[in-house]
């Protein structure tokens, strides 16, 4: 194997190895909350009339726009339901793909 993909399977064991022991931990109260637990159109999933939500207003009291966020947590609430290792894990396997 040449170096570089050395260097790839290094940084993504050790991110995965850093990180893994968020599939462990809950929910935090930050913004989990407004975001997920609380989110009725979010624990949804991804449905037709909620991507247009996500793509088509405002959310938040700062009138954030921002849909990639929210589609990555409706398609966590379809695949995983409340079950926040499953949430944490997708984070993980997002921030490893960041991290090559």
């Amino acid at each position: 194997m040449r170096r570089d993909g050395w260097i790839f399977l290094t940084l993504a064991a050790v991110s995965i190895a850093v990180f893994w022991r968020v599939s462990r931990h809950e929910f935090v109260n930050y913004d989990d909350y407004a975001y997920v637990t609380m989110n009725r159109e979010v624990q949804q999933g991804l449905t037709w009339e909620n991507v247009k939500a996500a793509f088509g207003r405002l959310h938040g009291q700062a009138t954030y726009w921002h849909p990639v966020t929210w589609l990555s947590h409706m398609l966590d609430c379809q695949l995983f339901g409340l079950n926040p290792a499953g949430h944490h894990l997708g984070n993980l396997f997002f921030h490893t793909v960041n991290t090559l």
